[in-house]
């Protein structure tokens, strides 16, 4: 194996302190992506299942439940407004479901949003 043999020790400490099985983590080495991962422990933690279902499908809104769809896009579009700001990813690539479910229609409106919370986020740190 190609991983540190402390990081290893210190995965399974983790998972046998929280009660994760390590299949998981070493599912995860595996090509499980941090989405399925983290789904998969909220679920073990008794996250509630709106919760469950955003973690789970934070990167593809399209295939969760329609009784989460707005938490999930919510979700998905406030880590999407994350990628856009660190140019990971550009508005051609938001998902058009989302988009409409937000009636956002151009990247005009992405950028005010951002703006908009942008400065309430500099509010809220100065008032700390």
């Amino acid at each position: 194996s190609n991983v540190h043999p402390m990081l290893i020790e210190r995965i399974h400490e983790f998972s046998t302190e929280k009660e994760i099985p390590a299949e998981l983590f070493e599912r995860l080495s595996a090509g499980y992506n941090h989405a399925e991962v983290g789904a998969k422990i909220a679920a073990k933690w008794n996250f509630p299942d709106s919760l469950v279902e955003a973690i789970a499908h934070h990167h593809n809104p399209v295939n969760s439940k329609a009784e989460f769809k707005p938490l999930v896009y919510t979700i998905y579009l406030a880590n999407a407004i994350c990628s856009l700001e660190k140019d990971e990813m550009t508005f051609d690539q938001l998902d058009d479901n989302v988009l409409r479910f937000f009636k956002i229609t151009s990247f005009e409106q992405i950028k005010h949003i951002m703006t908009r919370l942008s400065k309430d986020f500099e509010n809220e740190k100065s008032n700390i």
